[in-house]
């Protein structure tokens, strides 16, 4: 029997990232934009957060685009990606803030520009409650199992021949449950259905959407509540 290994390896500390990321000259481009970014603008960024209870790349891009600021899309994808790096390597915000300030001293960065995008940095990715609550929503997604990547059920008809395997004589249909999943690297498994195990199926997913048709219902109902996007 087969066996296999997975080893875990822990993400490198945000110091470590953030000097590397500033070393990418598309990057640095990209981030400059943050120093186009008003105090005003700031301000109106950081408020529309907070009134927000989870925030993922739509919601910062359109409080960025409500905002005035300009190339809204670029600059949601770098304090998304700053945002994700940060969370992701659980370095507390003062240490983070510190690193981020070291590695943007040392790059060609002008200075006039230095304040603001450390400004943008502080309050735009490391403040806002709706990012902490955004990436541990996508954590409790996908904490129980692997995610999926492809699912099909492949029908086929497999035929049954004569003694002499001169002619069919008759037929039985087959089914196949094809499941492609990603635990570290992809994976892909196929399961053989037989009509009652078809029914079967069926039977269960319409019992989950009814479920899940009630748990959306209930979620849209509570008024403090609200459904994070994570898919």
């Amino acid at each position: 029997m087969a066996e296999h290994f997975r080893f875990t390896i822990p993400q490198p500390p945000f110091a470590f990232l953030i000097r590397r990321m500033f070393s990418e000259d598309a990057f640095v481009r990209d981030i400059s934009l943050l120093g186009d970014v008003t105090t005003e603008q700031r301000s109106q960024v950081a408020t529309a957060l907070a009134g927000e209870t989870f925030a993922n790349s739509e919601t910062i891009d359109s409080a960025l685009r409500q905002s005035g600021v300009n190339e809204p899309k670029k600059v949601a994808s770098v304090l998304q990606r700053l945002s994700v790096m940060f969370r992701e390597s659980e370095t507390e915000k003062e240490e983070a803030q510190d690193a981020f300030s070291s590695a943007l001293s040392s790059s060609e960065i002008g200075e006039t520009k230095r304040e603001s995008i450390q400004s943008a940095f502080r309050e735009l990715c490391l403040a806002p409650v709706a990012l902490d609550l955004q990436k541990k929503a996508e954590r409790l997604s996908s904490a129980t199992g692997c995610a999926v990547e492809g699912l099909d059920v492949v029908c086929d008809i497999r035929p049954i021949f004569n003694p002499e395997g001169e002619r069919i004589v008759g037929a039985i249909p087959y089914f196949t449950l094809r499941i492609e999943y990603d635990d570290g690297e992809s994976q892909k498994i196929d399961l053989h259905l037989s009509n009652e195990n078809m029914d079967r199926l069926k039977e269960v997913v319409d019992r989950a959407i009814c479920k899940r048709d009630v748990m959306e219902s209930t979620i849209a109902s509570m008024k403090d509540w609200s459904r994070p996007r994570v898919d």
